[in-house]
């Protein structure tokens, strides 16, 4: 993935072919977290309303990654945002989308993590993979390679 241009507000990476299925099927995989996998912290010693909170926030939760996946479906489904070409596709993005397309793929990568038990990689832990989790692995790989490719080409100067 790599940034081709920015002009007008839109920014336009060239994928090769493979590099689109990947995204693609990658990007099935979100919303990957259920409300109850983000921890909260300890409860407020004052005996605060948690559970109301609680409720609240998973609620607006829900309600963001619906919206999410909605703009998700309608961008994917724009016959203008791939683009084929002769080396691959020239995907066409606005800043918005681009901010959303790593949201995304934050949320894959830490769903990814989670399914694979939360390994602490500095301690030098990997995850014992089976054929059940080995899908949240490729995810969470998959997610971090294109967050590292789309925020490399954001810094590089054109």
């Amino acid at each position: 993935m790599k940034l081709l241009s920015r002009e007008g507000g839109r920014l336009v990476f060239q994928l090769g072919k493979r590099e689109r299925s990947t995204l693609l099927a990658l990007l099935k995989h979100y919303p990957t977290l259920s409300s109850g996998q983000h921890p909260m912290g300890h409860p407020p010693s004052d005996g605060a309303p948690v559970r109301a909170v609680r409720e609240q926030l998973e609620h607006s939760l829900a309600e963001h990654r619906a919206e999410s996946r909605r703009q998700l479906e309608a961008m994917l489904k724009d016959p203008q945002r791939f683009v084929a070409g002769k080396r691959g596709f020239a995907l066409q993005l606005t800043a918005e989308e681009v901010e959303l397309l790593l949201q995304m793929l934050g949320e894959i990568r830490v769903g990814g993590w989670l399914a694979l038990g939360s390994p602490d990689y500095e301690m030098g832990e990997q995850p014992d993979l089976t054929p059940t989790n080995l899908p949240h692995y490729w995810a969470m790989e998959m997610a971090g390679m294109f967050q590292s490719q789309v925020v490399e080409a954001l810094n590089e100067p054109m």
